[in-house]
């Protein structure tokens, strides 16, 4: 706020020569207030070259004048310096002082202060000589190359200054690397992002706006739109969330120390189908039910990649690796109930260290004839090994002081027994798939009476067969 309040003050302006054509043209609005009363004044005129003019006069006694508005408009076609000053009675105090190109004004405004503003109506301030925007100049859609921008923002500039801003929406193609900004035609000026570093690929995103500033020898992006960080480039890296940290498949977000030691525990135990992980990278896995593990893709796991698992449950567990990738040269692996072993990822395929475990095959209860054959399908991925088979007969019908429920275990292998009048028995085999059983033609097994101990043939109808074989890991 600018006051007047004595008789003696006084605003008047003067220009330093006289105008080429026209005077310049001036505005000035205030206020007087006494005790009791308000009244707004405004005045106009023009200069008269270099002789002082009064643009805002002294108010009268016991009034105070306050200046609301006061501007100097430059009608001229050349640039005129000018100076208003604050006349106090014969001693002159300067308020303002520059240079006004063609169209140009200096404008006070109560509250705000002095500004100057362009021929299009834009504030401005004056630096070294050279008239720069305090705000980003809109500039349009830049045009020329990806990496070589042009802009032509309206007014345009003569010469680049220190602190100029634009603003433009950048083209159609983003940057590939390092890029070039020229201004009005003036000489093409490097851009660079907000440290001063070069430009890298996709520093200036296509059909976007962009604002740079000058900063004395080059451009400066004011609002660089940083991308997603990589393993080969800077950028902006998210946090992972719970989510996330779980699935153990996102390259491009990052774990909180609390994340990691969330996610750092020794074991963990899976009841369902389950797909291994980095982040299961040394972990023990417990595995319960009858599902499959599958295995991620070498190229995301790594070679080195270790995962412990072993099958706490009661049924099988298959391992499947990604897509045609093997483990221990094969397509899969079966873990059957209490395997347990290393899986170890070598970059290109699986192999397993300490496999350990033992799959069983239990047959149930199987009717026996006489001279009659069994084929039964035994699941264990090879043939037992000798003396890896053994049977027992299961009385279902009560016979020779044998009861129902009871069992007699009745060795591995074949059995052809004879009583001093009679053969019976059978014979057991088996391979890869099947074991297989052969009874005799007559007589399918011999018994002991339980309590005398005297020789009996098993009738068929009362007993039954069962068979168990294992196959022990490796």
């Amino acid at each position: 706020m600018v006051i007047l309040d004595t008789t003696a003050k006084l605003i008047e302006v003067a220009l330093d020569a006289a105008p080429s054509v026209n005077e310049l043209h001036w505005i000035a609005s205030w206020a007087d207030m006494d005790a009791t009363t308000f009244v707004p004044g405004a005045a106009s005129g023009l200069t008269t070259g270099t002789t002082p003019v009064t643009v805002v006069a002294a108010p009268a006694s016991a009034t105070q004048r306050q200046v609301k508005f006061l501007s100097v408009f430059n009608t001229d076609t050349s640039n005129a310096t000018l100076t208003l000053r604050l006349d106090t009675g014969g001693t002159d105090r300067t308020l303002w002082r520059g240079v006004l190109a063609p169209g140009e004004a200096v404008q006070f405004v109560d509250r705000q202060g002095f500004s100057v503003r362009d021929a299009a109506g834009v504030p401005k301030l004056i630096s070294t000589g050279v008239t720069v925007t305090t705000y980003a100049q809109w500039a349009g859609i830049a045009a020329g190359t990806a990496n070589a921008r042009t802009l032509a923002p309206i007014p345009a500039i003569t010469a680049y200054a220190t602190g100029q801003a634009f603003e433009f929406l950048n083209g159609a193609a983003s940057n590939t690397g390092a890029a070039t900004l020229a201004v009005s035609g003036l000489a093409t000026r490097a851009v660079l992002r907000p440290n001063g570093a070069a430009l890298i690929g996709g520093d200036l995103p296509a059909d976007t706006l962009i604002m740079v500033r000058y900063d004395g020898a080059a451009f400066r992006i004011a609002n660089l739109l940083i991308g997603a960080a990589s393993e080969s480039a800077a950028g902006v890296l998210e946090i992972a969330n719970a989510t996330e940290a779980d699935a153990g498949t996102d390259n491009t977000r990052a774990m909180t120390p609390l994340r990691v030691a969330q996610r750092r525990v020794a074991s963990a135990t899976k009841s369902a189908s389950y797909t291994v992980v980095p982040d299961d990278n040394g972990r023990l896995i417990l595995l319960s039910g009858a599902f499959t593990l599958s295995l991620n893709a070498t190229s995301i796991l790594g070679a080195g990649f270790t995962v412990h698992v072993h099958n706490t449950g009661t049924g099988n567990w298959l391992v499947n690796p990604f897509s045609l990738e093997t483990i221990n040269g094969q397509l899969s692996l079966t873990l059957p109930p209490g395997a347990s072993c290393t899986i170890v990822c070598t970059g290109t395929g699986f192999h397993t260290v300490g496999l350990s475990g033992t799959y069983v095959y239990d047959s149930g209860a199987q009717t026996m004839t006489a001279g009659g054959p069994l084929t039964l399908a035994h699941g264990l991925g090879a043939a037992p090994a000798i003396g890896d088979i053994s049977t027992a007969l299961e009385c279902t019908t009560a016979q020779a002081n044998w009861v129902v429920g009871d069992f007699i275990q009745m060795g591995s292998g074949s059995r052809t027994d004879w009583d001093g009048t009679a053969h019976a028995g059978y014979v057991i085999w088996a391979d890869a798939t099947n074991i297989y059983v052969r009874f005799h033609l007559t007589n399918v097994a011999l018994l002991f009476n339980k309590t005398t101990g005297a020789a009996a043939v098993a009738t068929p109808t009362s007993w039954r067969l069962h068979i168990r074989a294992v196959r022990r890991l490796p």
